[in-house]
């Protein structure tokens, strides 16, 4: 098959896992194999000091960054923590697909993070 080599990364997330249930992870396009305007925000308002300005907007282009780099996952809705009478916690409901930065700010802080490497490395190879 032509194309570039590994412009698949799937990220596996067993601590998050639940014992006898599938491995949770994502599957995204490699940040080393995209092209840069894919990877980096549009202008946004900062400060002198390199601040965004409106970090919310920082936030929104991170998350719509991340969006497009999904292309499949596993995974349950971070925000979807409900219990039971008893206080045991329910089953959490799936994240669907396509991802959008609605969902990606669903997803745990440790998934995001290893996106968020991902990007990183491909920015500032060694």
């Amino acid at each position: 098959m032509a194309g570039f080599a590994n412009r698949v990364r799937t990220l596996t997330f067993p601590e998050l896992t639940e014992d006898g249930e599938p491995v949770l992870y994502v599957a995204v396009r490699d940040p080393r194999t995209m092209p840069s305007s894919l990877l980096m925000p549009p202008d946004i308002a900062r400060a002198p000091d390199g601040r965004p300005l409106v970090p919310e907007e920082a936030e929104q282009r991170s998350r719509e960054i991340l969006a497009r780099m999904v292309i499949g996952w596993r995974m349950y809705d971070a925000t979807d923590f409900t219990v039971d009478d008893d206080g045991n916690p329910m089953e959490q409901a799936m994240l669907p697909l396509p991802a959008t930065p609605e969902l990606i700010d669903k997803l745990p802080m440790a998934v995001t993070h290893a996106m968020n490497t991902l990007i990183v490395e491909a920015l500032n190879p060694r």
